[in-house]
Formats: C-alpha cells, sequence, structure tokens
C-alpha cells in the first residue's frame, strides 16, 4: 500500500474528449465524484444508478452541467443485470464518446446482526458490489481504459458490527483490484473512511456519531476525500484507506 504525502503532486486532469461512467452516480458521493471529475475537466459524464435521476441533488448537478457546457448523460441501470449493463455501455461508448475511466461507487446498506441475516440480505449487499464490479470488469475489457477505480471502506480494517456482508464484498472489491492489476489492468481500490458530508451517513447522523465512537474513525468532508482520491491516480496506488482517526478512541 503506497502512502500519498501531504505535499502538492500535481493536480490529475481528465480529457474533455472522452467519456467516464459512474456507478451509483446520481447521489450521494458517486454523485460527488461526478462533481469532482468535472471540476478536474471531464465534459462527458455518464451516470448510472438503479433510480436515474430522481433526486433533487441529481438534478441540481445536471442542470449546472447544462450551463457550463459539461454533458451529463443520466441512465437508469442495474449494474447486476450483465446485458443491461454491457447494452448501455457499448451504446454510449459508441454514441457519446469512447469511455476512458469507471468508477464503481454503487452500494447497497442491508445491516443487520449475523444472527438476523438471510439469504436476502446478504445478496442485497454482496451483489451491488462484487457483480457490478465483476460486470464492469467483462465489459470493458476491450477498451483501454486510464482507470478503474473501486470504492471500498475503512470497515475492512477492523469490521463493524451489523456489516458483515458489507465488508465481505468490501473485502472482495479488494481482492478483484489486485486480480486485474496481475492481469496488467488498471485498478484502484479505495478504503473510504466515514464521509460527513453527503451519502448515507450524511441522511443518518445517528449511526454516523455511534460509528465514530465505536472505532475512533472521524468522518471526513467529501472534497477532501476526492482531493487525496486525486493523489491516489497520480502516483497511481493500489489499495489504500483513507480516514480520520482519533487514535485514543481507537485504542
Amino acid at each position: 500500500n503506497n502512502i500519498i504525502p501531504d505535499t502538492d503532486i500535481g493536480k490529475v486532469n481528465f480529457s474533455g474528449k472522452h467519456a467516464y461512467l459512474i456507478t451509483g452516480g446520481l447521489g450521494g458521493f458517486g454523485l460527488k465524484t461526478a462533481q469532482w471529475l468535472a471540476d478536474q475537466g471531464a465534459k462527458k459524464l455518464i451516470l448510472l444508478s438503479r433510480r436515474g435521476a430522481s433526486s433533487e441533488e441529481a438534478k441540481e448537478f445536471i442542470n449546472f452541467a447544462e450551463k457550463n457546457n459539461i454533458h451529463v448523460y443520466p441512465v437508469t441501470c442495474d449494474v447486476t443485470d450483465k446485458e443491461t449493463l454491457k447494452k448501455v455501455y457499448h451504446q454510449c461508448s459508441k454514441d457519446i464518446a469512447p469511455i476512458r475511466g469507471v468508477v464503481h461507487a454503487a452500494t447497497i446498506i442491508d445491516d443487520d446482526l449475523i444472527s438476523n441475516l438471510n439469504e436476502e440480505k446478504i445478496s442485497n449487499s454482496l451483489n451491488a458490489k462484487m457483480s457490478g464490479a465483476m460486470n464492469l470488469h467483462e465489459v470493458s475489457l476491450n477498451d483501454p481504459l486510464d482507470f478503474f477505480v473501486l470504492y471500498s471502506s475503512v470497515t475492512t480494517l477492523w469490521g463493524n458490527p451489523g456489516q458483515a456482508s458489507y465488508v465481505a464484498a468490501n473485502h472482495w472489491l479488494e481482492a478483484f483490484a489486485v486480480y486485474r492489476q496481475n492481469l496488467g489492468l488498471p485498478a484502484t481500490c479505495i478504503r473510504w473512511g466515514a464521509i460527513d458530508d453527503v451519502g448515507f451517513l450524511q441522511r443518518n447522523q445517528k449511526i454516523k456519531s455511534a460509528l465514530e465512537k465505536r472505532t475512533g474513525s472521524e468522518a471526513i468532508k467529501s472534497d477532501d476525500a476526492l482531493e487525496f482520491l486525486g493523489k491516489v491516480l497520480i502516483k497511481q496506488g493500489s489499495t489504500l484507506g483513507i480516514m480520520e482517526l482519533n487514535w485514543s478512541a481507537l485504542k
């Protein structure tokens, strides 16, 4: 695992001629990632979501993009459906622009204690991350991608009560990143700490507070998190944990 220094190592820039695809890209941290890509020069963004552009935050970003010469293509697509994803991926690559980067941010939170888990709950947590990543891998194999980013969680480092399936799915993503690297393909897996201002924890403040107290992990701002993502992409890092830790609480 590479350590990314605090010193300025430059800025990552994305081509305005190519397209970038983000799963889970129409809400939460996935949408924030799309906004960050646009700030770094991306002009064509394909944003996949099971629900489409139904949220106010998604509509606001699309309106902003239209006024700033950024082409956003919201697509209703379940990444666990390989045939639909394949059709969407190749159609977008043909009609919009060649896809040169993928960010897999899609996730489903279905927490429960192990004693209460059933097949449906386990599948819900595993499929979005695992099947989604494998499907993205397979449909993009013939494309010269610049990056293939997988969003994991720092909970893989120490676990989290009630999230056995979620943690297992993220562990799989980390191993899958190594698999792609061994094939000579780009792969970056980020273990994100709690994100403060967007996504699941922003909507569930009590859970965020309990998580911080239990693990000693403090929530980080999404802008700070994505700044580090840029450094990881510049340095071609592989699997890295990005978090704020309260060491005395963790001890």
